[in-house]
Parts: structure tokens; C-alpha cells; sequence
């Protein structure tokens, strides 16, 4: 492959870099078009567009508010006998013995704060 004949080509080519490179029917073509479809936007108010964007705010909330109110679903949970024997039976009597421990930790003055320091 002859890498000069690669060279020359993209020298070569001549890429159009503003209207006025154009060839003559192609600019014509251009101000014929844009002539033709020029739109012209009316000004609008900040507010009637705030108001806009607002509104479809809103509109999607409500949306995302049905569709998980339809999603949500209450779920009981059944009591487990071992959890209800605990909070009826050991769990009161652990209260009443760390109670007791940290009264005794307290009168032998083993009890330190911490913030204090």
C-alpha cells in the first residue's frame, strides 16, 4: 500500500468551512429554505411556563402516588410462640437483673461518664 497515494488524498479534499464555500446552488437552496420555514416562536410569560412545568410536576406525583398505593399492600405478620415467650417471660425477668447491676455499679462507683472527661 503506497502511504503518499493515502497522504495526497486527504490533502486533497476539501472540506466547505462556511456558507460562503458552498457551491452557488447549494447556498440558494439554504436561504430559499430557511426563508420559507423560518418560524417565529411568540414570547412567552415565565409564569405561564413555571405554571406549565408545575403542572406536570404535580401530575407525575399523582402518578407515582397511585401506583404505589395500589403497590402497598399490608402484610401480618404471624406471632412467633418463641419471640411471644420471650417478651413475656425471660425478657422481664433480664430487665429486673440489669436494673439491679447497674444500681450496684453506681453505689461501688464502677459507673463512668464518658462526656465528662
Amino acid at each position: 500500500m503506497n502511504s503518499s497515494k493515502i497522504c495526497d488524498c486527504v490533502t486533497e479534499a476539501k472540506v466547505p468551512l462556511s456558507d460562503t464555500e458552498l457551491p452557488a446552488s447549494e447556498n440558494e437552496d439554504l436561504e430559499k429554505i430557511d426563508a420559507d420555514e423560518l418560524v417565529e416562536d411568540t414570547p412567552v410569560s415565565h409564569k405561564i411556563i413555571w405554571e406549565k412545568i408545575d403542572a406536570d410536576f404535580n401530575a407525575q406525583r399523582s402518578e407515582i402516588e397511585e401506583y404505589r398505593a395500589l403497590k402497598h399492600s399490608s402484610c401480618d405478620v404471624p406471632s412467633n410462640p418463641s419471640v411471644q415467650f420471650l417478651e413475656d417471660h425471660i425478657f422481664p425477668f433480664l430487665k429486673g437483673i440489669l436494673v439491679d447491676t447497674l444500681n450496684k455499679a453506681k453505689e461501688l462507683d464502677c459507673v463512668k461518664n464518658s462526656s465528662i472527661m
